[in-house]
């Protein structure tokens, strides 16, 4: 990602990036937390030979999550300008402040998508199936994030905020992709019991 930022707008781009990255991972530190509990419980309940209630573990912890991220896009969405400039508060940094914003505004968008992706990965780490969790993950930002951010900026020729747009397209679609698989594994789960 660095290098395809790189190519497209130089280091100000790389840093835009990674500050706004490390926002983000601050802005979903709670889905994080229940990401980090439904592994738990999906745990237990798979252990204890309870699969019904692996679907209502899903079920609730994506309402849940996506009532939290909902709130975090609306916050980041009205207040990105006032997030952004909490982090680059020196003169040197100043001037990244606009750009930081207009990441976040793009990334925004995709927070409504983690929940079910985010949870789906988590209930397959509770039962078992850790290389089903690490395959959703590989799919999501290393094909599809990779792929979309390429063809945003360099095919369709939208340079930076191309690849702001591609980041969230492949992490939307990988999410997508996760709650999917995890519908699909519930079905089967079902049928075999």
């Amino acid at each position: 990602m660095n290098a395809m930022l790189m190519r497209v707008a130089g280091s100000d781009a790389v840093e835009v990036y990674t500050a706004g990255e490390r926002l983000i991972m601050f802005a979903i530190i709670p889905l994080i937390g229940i990401e980090m509990a439904v592994v738990s419980v999906a745990g237990a309940a798979y252990g204890g030979r309870h699969y019904d209630k692996l679907r209502v573990i899903h079920h609730f912890s994506i309402l849940l999550g996506l009532v939290i991220a909902l709130c975090t896009s609306i916050i980041t969405w009205l207040f990105s300008s006032q997030i952004a400039s909490i982090f680059t508060y020196s003169v040197e940094t100043a001037y990244l402040a606009p750009s930081i914003a207009a990441f976040l505004v793009v990334m925004c968008f995709f927070y409504p998508f983690l929940p079910p992706g985010m949870m789906s990965s988590s209930i397959f780490q509770g039962v078992g199936k850790g290389m089903t969790s690490f395959a959703i993950t590989v799919l999501r930002e290393l094909v599809f994030v990779i792929i979309f951010a390429w063809i945003f900026g360099f095919v369709l020729g939208f340079g930076e905020l191309g690849i702001w747009w591609g980041i969230t397209a492949g992490d939307i679609l990988g999410c997508v992709v996760a709650y999917v698989w995890a519908r699909t594994y519930f079905q089967r789960l079902r049928a075999n019991t």
